[in-house]
């Protein structure tokens, strides 16, 4: 069995040899909505439909088969709670979506997630620490002048950590504990 898109629709080809004699039987079966609702279901299972990057889950399964070092990073969008109770959650998931984008754009080398709520995760593949944190602080910047132009203006708070295959666990938790001193020290920071 093989599958082939003649003129935008999907085919499964199989061949079937009839006994003693020398003939081929073709099977054609369209299988282009199978296959459409299949991709789709891929989309759901890896992708926030939100933000349009991948999800936690993903995220975490593709981190767990690393075996490359490099930087964990959480971002957190400085109070967000705000955003939703002054200007309604419909508000909040725009922030949350422009931010996405935004992450999408400038880390597209890079493996990204929505790692829940207002929380976003980055793993920068053979970086150090400081390549990292010149990084978040750029992008930091980036979204606090684009802010300007927009009607919610808000800042983000990171934590970094570096990450290695054998202690992929104490990486995340030391982001983790990093991105919370970044909020206690008043926000709108990146700590490593």
């Amino acid at each position: 069995k093989d599958n082939y898109e003649i003129n935008k629709s999907i085919y499964e080809i199989k061949i079937i040899d009839v006994e003693h004699k020398c003939i081929k039987i073709l099977v054609f079966k369209d299988i282009t909505e199978s296959e459409r609702i299949k991709k789709k279901l891929e989309y759901f299972a890896t992708t926030d439909v939100l933000t349009g990057i991948y999800n936690r889950g993903y995220f975490m399964d593709a981190l767990n088969n690393e075996s490359a070092e490099g930087v964990f990073a959480i971002m957190d969008i400085d109070h967000f709670k705000n955003i939703n109770d002054k200007y309604g959650h419909s508000e909040g998931d725009k922030v949350l979506s422009y931010f996405g984008m935004e992450m999408k754009k400038y880390f597209k080398d890079y493996l990204i997630c929505r790692y829940g709520g207002e929380e976003f995760a980055v793993y920068f593949k053979n970086f150090s620490l400081e390549d990292a944190y010149m990084s978040i602080d750029k992008f930091r910047e980036k979204i606090i002048k684009e802010n300007n132009r927009r009607d919610i203006f808000f800042t983000f708070s990171s934590g970094i950590a570096s990450f290695r295959s054998d202690n992929k666990k104490e990486s995340i938790i030391m982001a983790d504990k990093k991105l919370y001193e970044a909020k206690e020290s008043g926000r709108n920071k990146v700590k490593y």
